[in-house]
């Protein structure tokens, strides 16, 4: 025991990463003891020749297919939605997220990975300290590791003889326990003014609207643990099902974004629009039929510290966007509206500005988009992102935000276009509706 305590002491001085210090002094002590190195390798093999282990690469590939397609993103918004009304339910939509989130990914990494790249820069921005926001993700995602189907447990039954189908039902009660605790702390902090008392009015529509958009991925738990409880399937058999599911639920979201229904990149692109394609105008003229317009929200800037925002569509050719996107958003006029609030008067409620956009195809109105400005990039993170591409000041700019995730099965080319950016709290609207006339010869 001497030789192994000097081996991992020496190691931990030198900087070595603890696994491979553990490694050293086991190797240290194995040399100096009489065991055959032959039997230990016939142990480990003897250890991890177990079939259901095979279950673990293969619910970690299965959580890497279903993450395709911002699949994360869809889980914290159904979260949200459903917490909203509470105070706190920023942090609460956190936890929810997580243990939803869980149930897919099988990896605590995986799930802080996910989560914090969406959460943690979004709850900076309604107010919550970057520790504190910080800590709420590390705080779910480490509950995350009770949430089957969870790695450990499956590498616990492996080497114990578990049944893991047992260690994944024990696995419910304490998530939810823990859960309920980290939410009642938030709710705790929130009232008394330790966190942002974040929330928004409950809405059924929009619960129902979220829910539909994350069925996909909710049906992964649905076969695991359906298939493991349910006695239908060994855990290993489930996670088989798991990954076949998930090679056809990314492939499904593919084919969906060709058809356009996920919104924007994270980073926007930069593309420079001629002054002469901006207009007010109650009808526009395209070269294609293929053509379609959805809402933003559009920065005017004087200078910087006079910003004004306004609703536009950047009206596009649809065709064309699949070879060259700025080409295609440059050759059909921007719609802007004619009336626009100062920043500074939405500032503190940006999160709660709602936009919308309808078509009109053959006299029949079709909702087209719908949501929060809170799912696009925030207007000031949006100027310091322009102004790192162009190089310079922003005077005299004007900056369309980048839209929403179409709730259709695809673009619809409207002959009409309306669109609102609604104002809650100040109980205003901004909105410009516009005809779409296709020209004579053009296809």
């Amino acid at each position: 025991m001497g030789a192994l305590t000097i081996v991992l002491v020496a190691a931990f001085l030198a900087g070595i990463p603890i696994a491979f210090a553990l490694g050293l002094a086991s190797l240290a002590f194995l040399l100096k003891s009489d065991i055959p190195l032959v039997l230990i390798v016939q142990r480990m093999y003897t250890g991890v020749d177990f079939f259901p282990l095979v279950a673990v690469p293969l619910f970690v590939f299965a959580g890497f297919l279903m993450e395709t397609g911002g699949i994360s993103r869809r889980i914290v918004d159904l979260a949200l939605s459903i917490v909203g009304p509470v105070r706190g339910s920023l942090g609460m939509g956190a936890v929810a997220s997580e243990m939803i989130f869980s149930g897919i990914s099988g990896s605590s990494i995986a799930d802080a990975s996910a989560m914090g790249a969406i959460l943690i820069p979004t709850m900076g921005k309604t107010g919550y300290d970057n520790r504190d926001s910080t800590a709420i993700v590390a705080a779910a995602t480490g509950m995350g590791i009770l949430v089957p189907p969870c790695m450990a447990m499956v590498v616990l039954g492996g080497m114990g003889q578990i049944s893991i189908g047992a260690l994944f039902a024990g696995g419910f009660l304490p998530a939810f326990v823990m859960a309920l605790a980290i939410c009642l702390l938030i709710y705790y902090q929130a009232r008394r003014g330790r966190l942002p008392g974040d929330r928004q009015a409950f809405s059924g529509r929009q619960v129902g609207r979220a829910f539909k958009a994350a069925v996909i991925p909710l049906g992964m738990p649905v076969i695991i643990f359906g298939g493991i409880l349910g006695g239908v399937t060994t855990a290993t058999e489930a996670a088989v099902l798991a990954v076949v599911y998930g090679f056809i639920v990314s492939v499904f979201i593919e084919e969906l974004a060709k058809k356009g229904i996920p919104g924007p990149p994270t980073t926007p692109t930069v593309y420079p629009v001629i002054r002469s394609a901006l207009v007010k105008d109650a009808a526009i003229e395209v070269y294609s039929r293929e053509t379609c317009g959805e809402a933003e929200y559009v920065l005017l800037i004087e200078n910087e510290s006079r910003v004004f925002v306004g609703v536009g569509s950047d009206h596009t050719d649809r065709k064309l966007e699949e070879s060259d996107i700025p080409r295609a958003k440059q050759i059909c006029p921007n719609v802007i509206g004619e009336t626009v609030w100062a920043l500074e008067d939405v500032a503190d409620h940006w999160d709660e500005l709602m936009l919308r956009c309808r078509q009109v195809v053959n006299g029949k109105e079709i909702l087209y988009q719908e949501g929060r400005l809170a799912r696009l990039m925030a207007p000031r993170e949006l100027m310091a992102f322009v102004r790192s591409k162009i190089g310079g000041p922003l005077d005299g700019v004007i900056i369309y935000s980048g839209t929403l995730a179409a709730l259709t099965g695809g673009f619809v080319y409207g002959d009409k276009v309306a669109a609102e950016l609604a104002d809650p709290k100040l109980n205003r609207r901004l909105n410009f509706e516009y005809e779409v006339h296709p020209l004579d010869g053009f296809s």
